[in-house]
């Protein structure tokens, strides 16, 4: 397999088809097949969430990797912080086990299982998400194609202008290290679709169980962490490290 057909199925074939697939079950009317993706002794136990843990798992193990065994030092102090905040989302995502302890105990009724439900932080996350994920995957990619096809330097007012300015910090080695690949765009727009579609259904009462009424974003979240994992796989097995993070080359730049 191709670098480049990797990237196709990490970044959007996977997360689509596994979203897309669970989004049909859940307004299939069948009420197995609803279960399956969310079941009446709570969603957490269903397929939608249990995809969110598998795929932060696999997170965790190429973040673990990346600390491991990149080459520079920057790149393994940065996975090893990534390998914590991991480990931290994956706990939130499983009520610090609390769900699972509340299958046979009254610890179900806990009001309050984990952070990012507390008050208004859900909304914060997402719309901080939503920017970050735009940021990141759509405008940083397009942004650095076109700085790559303007000089870095040059002489005269044009050369001092911020259109320069921006080009060149663009250009920069340490920079371009993070900038996506033009997958994220794919993910992004499929995922709009495909989280929209399941809200247009829900509106229009296409049978369901109803037990992610005010939940869809679940299969959001879907495309989010298999973006994460798809994105973290590239810089891990594909990226090499700017030489000023080595020291075994000085680099020109801004």
């Amino acid at each position: 397999m191709t670098a480049d057909l990797r990237r196709h199925l990490f970044y959007w074939i996977l997360p689509t088809a596994v979203s897309g697939t669970l989004v049909a079950f859940y307004f299939s009317g069948v009420w197995w097949l609803q279960s399956f993706v969310v079941p009446k002794i709570g969603r957490e136990f269903g397929a939608a969430e249990t995809v969110q843990h598998l795929t932060l798992v696999a997170i965790l193990v190429i973040c673990v990797e990346g600390a491991r065994h990149k080459r520079s030092r920057p790149e393994r102090w940065l996975f090893t912080f990534l390998a914590a905040a991991t480990t931290f989302m994956l706990l939130e995502e499983l009520d610090y086990g609390l769900h699972f302890i509340g299958l046979f105990t009254e610890i179900k009724k806990v009001p309050i299982r984990n952070i990012h439900n507390i008050g208004e932080t859900t909304n914060i996350i997402k719309v901080s998400g939503n920017v970050l994920h735009i940021g990141l995957f759509v405008i940083l990619p397009i942004a650095a194609h076109f700085a790559a096809r303007l000089p870095r330097r040059g002489k005269g007012a044009a050369a001092r202008g911020l259109r320069a300015k921006i080009a060149g910090f663009l250009n920069d080695s340490r920079v371009r290290y993070f900038v996506p690949s033009y997958h994220g765009i794919i993910t992004i727009v499929l995922m709009i679709a495909t989280v929209n579609l399941a809200l247009q259904l829900q509106g229009w009462d296409v049978p369901n169980n109803g037990r992610l009424r005010g939940n869809i974003s679940e299969f959001q979240e879907i495309f989010v962490y298999g973006l994460w994992l798809a994105y973290f796989m590239e810089l891990v097995h594909f990226r090499e490290p700017p030489a000023r993070w080595t020291g075994s080359a000085p680099e020109t730049g801004a």
